[in-house]
């Protein structure tokens, strides 16, 4: 994995970490075309994105600016960075034969351990720490984006997200979680995904995953 990734300083800056996915995503050709799933059934409507995609496009996406998605889309676009493959999501039950039979690779099997590692790193020593989950070696990125009200960014108000994946040396789960217009709980804290968005995921996680039996032991951050 490209080393400029692993640098320290990715980890207190939130917006830097989303620019290195979005150029993780750029440098793959094909996610130019299959990152955003679209389309796989007639009501859902397609991501506003820019009509010619440029390298700077995918550096202001990357912090929020320039794209809409539902969460849906914008969860299956994770879960292809978790596993290398685009698959058209379905609330039936089916195979993980008939799964990868509709599956598309989007991304190499480099670029999905390098993503694996950052959300590794990024719960581990960043903004995802919040979405911990005792033994079951959670991962994770924040969003916190300026809410659109009137078509134009609020500087007071805040559209945060937060996608969590587990367990991260093999990823079978990932949670997408909003907060819309979320508000500090007290004084002295802010208003970003890592506290309150991040939160909820690792909450769900916790408490979703109470029945099953923890792993018992952690993959190293390498």
């Amino acid at each position: 994995m490209n080393t400029r990734f692993r640098s320290n300083p990715l980890l207190h800056a939130d917006n830097l970490l989303g620019i290195g996915t979005g150029n993780i995503i750029w440098n793959n050709y094909e996610t130019r075309y299959y990152y955003f799933p679209v389309q796989f059934r007639p009501e859902v409507a397609r991501p506003t994105e820019p009509k010619v995609w440029k390298q700077v496009n995918s550096f202001t996406i990357a912090f929020g600016h320039g794209v809409s998605t539902t969460p849906l889309q914008a969860a299956v676009g994770c879960a292809a960075l978790m596993q290398g493959y685009l698959i058209p999501p379905t609330f039936l039950v089916r195979s993980e034969q008939d799964a990868m039979a509709v599956a598309k690779r989007v991304v190499s099997e480099k670029t999905v351990e390098g993503m694996r590692y950052l959300y590794t790193l990024n719960a581990e020593k960043g903004s995802a720490r919040n979405a911990r989950a005792p033994g079951y070696r959670v991962g994770g990125k924040t969003g916190t984006a300026e809410k659109v009200i009137n078509g134009r960014y609020s500087k007071e108000l805040n559209f945060n997200t937060f996608v969590a994946a587990f367990p991260m040396d093999d990823p079978q789960y990932l949670v997408f979680t909003i907060a819309d217009a979320p508000h500090p709980e007290k004084p002295g804290m802010t208003d970003v995904a890592a506290n309150n968005a991040g939160v909820m995921a690792g909450n769900i996680i916790r408490r979703a995953a109470a029945g099953d039996r923890p792993a018992t032991s952690r993959p190293s951050a390498h």
